[in-house]
């Protein structure tokens, strides 16, 4: 038996679900179920919800227009193709239909079997082939953003997001920490244990980075998540939106000190390994230029305290290891 295909028709005419109705069943190679929805409401929450594999909707549904049903139900995430039925053929329909991203249009009263048959065939597999390209073009989007090595965001895709992140923040006043960061004595590392033992440092880091940069809720304050980027060497760079510097300090803090005390293997070596860390808040009249050098002069700061630490700019506040 072939697979089912649902299909939800949004027409408030009674009589059009039962025409759509025998003509569905009235497909003999294939088998379908269709549901109906009669109003704009109603089926802009079905949409959204996903669950059938493609949407009639009709072009008048009462005072509401089927086309703004559409654009309104791709602009929520839906996915599936979606056909609009219209009364009577026209280039203007046609052209809002497909504006609004509608996979086809059908006239009403030139829609039998066999034309609905392939219609529905027709945009189902328009719609898999656009949605494997969007994959494709998100896959591509990924690689050009990120760093092959420690797969972390890379500095290209880093100055973007900082631009972005510092303009927001200013305009909307919420508060936005920088952090830079490198590992200690690098280059010691590759010279005794060699590149390759250096690269590892590097993507185990990166993973690090990755997987324990989290910030924790607080009460009014949207939800907060540090972003981590390579920006060049061994360097890093940490930006927190929506956190202040003494926040975004404790979270490299207990990232410090848990790289400070494990002990990393490779070729069944023991590496151990420590980060230094410099952050900086962004103050109302700071550019992004500002910014960055204050974090990076924190970190100077912590190297040229003994490295193995994290210095905010400005204070006296450290993380001073045990």
């Amino acid at each position: 038996m072939s697979h089912t295909i649902s299909v939800l028709l949004i027409d408030d005419d009674e009589d059009d679900c039962q025409l759509t109705r025998i003509a569905l069943e009235s497909i003999e190679a294939s088998n379908y179920r269709l549901d109906c929805v009669s109003d704009y409401d109603g089926g802009l929450t079905a949409m959204t919800r996903g669950e059938h594999d493609v949407y009639l909707v009709d072009y008048h549904l009462g005072p509401d227009s089927g086309v703004e049903l559409t654009r309104q139900a791709i602009a929520l995430g839906c996915a599936k193709p979606i056909i609009i039925l219209t009364g009577q053929g026209d280039h203007e329909v046609d052209l809002a239909a497909m504006s609004a991203g509608a996979s086809a249009y059908l006239v009403k009263g030139c829609i039998g079997a066999e034309a609905l048959e392939r219609t529905i065939r027709y945009a189902m597999e328009r719609s898999n082939i656009l949605a494997e390209l969007r994959q494709n073009e998100s896959a591509l989007r990924r690689q050009a953003s990120t760093d092959i090595l420690t797969g972390v965001s890379n500095r290209r895709h880093l100055e973007e997001r900082l631009q972005e992140e510092v303009a927001l923040a200013h305009r909307h006043g919420y508060p936005f920490s920088l952090c830079m960061c490198d590992i200690d004595h690098f280059k010691l590392i590759n010279d005794t244990h060699g590149h390759l033992a250096g690269d590892f440092i590097l993507k185990t880091f990166g993973e690090l980075l990755t997987a324990e940069i989290r910030l924790e809720d607080v009460p009014g304050r949207p939800r907060a998540q540090g972003e981590a980027s390579r920006y060049g060497g061994d360097e890093f760079c940490i930006m927190f939106p929506h956190t202040p510097a003494a926040q975004a300090f404790g979270a490299i803090s207990r990232l410090r000190a848990a790289i400070a005390g494990f002990p990393f293997i490779y070729a069944k070596k023991v590496i151990r390994f420590t980060i230094s860390a410099g952050i900086a808040d962004l103050s109302p009249d700071a550019t992004l230029t500002d910014i960055m050098a204050a974090a990076d002069c924190a970190l100077y700061e912590a190297k040229a305290l003994g490295r193995n630490r994290v210095m905010v700019t400005g204070r006296e506040a450290c993380d001073v290891p045990a």
